[in-house]
């Protein structure tokens, strides 16, 4: 799917600063307002939509793929445009989460998530997953 994907995204028109690990857990909110984020080990300059696809598979992880959808139409009404390319990166964000998903855990349990088992976050993430190759398809 991505190797069909690839040619068809369109380069990305707005580069901005990707923080690379952009995850709930890595936010700081008052009073229900996003106040800061925190953690910029890995920062680059790239498409938006990587930071917004890794965030998603993160969100669908600690609850569930609608969650993470409500999340990109958050994130499209507040940019005013759509991310016409979301599904490459949504493959792009499973493949780097592959190779050490079950890491993750603590990152989870340290956000009070202490329900989410290796069972769990591996089951919500193949739920995202099959979203987004449905999606390609």
């Amino acid at each position: 799917a991505l190797q069909r994907l690839r040619p068809q995204a369109p380069p990305a028109t707005r580069k901005a600063i990707l923080h690379g690990d952009f995850w709930p857990g890595n936010t700081l909110w008052l009073r229900g307002r996003l106040t800061g984020v925190v953690d910029w080990e890995n920062p680059w300059i790239g498409n938006p939509a990587m930071d917004v696809s890794y965030c998603r598979q993160d969100l669908a992880i600690l609850f569930d793929v609608e969650v993470a959808d409500r999340f990109l139409s958050r994130y499209e009404r507040t940019a005013g445009r759509r991310i016409d390319d979301c599904v490459f990166w949504d493959l792009i964000a499973v493949t780097r989460a592959l190779p050490e998903i079950e890491h993750w855990l603590l990152g989870y349990h340290d956000l009070g998530r202490s329900d989410i088992s290796p069972a769990l976050m591996r089951e919500r993430h193949r739920a995202f997953m099959d979203q987004a190759l449905s999606r390609a398809a």
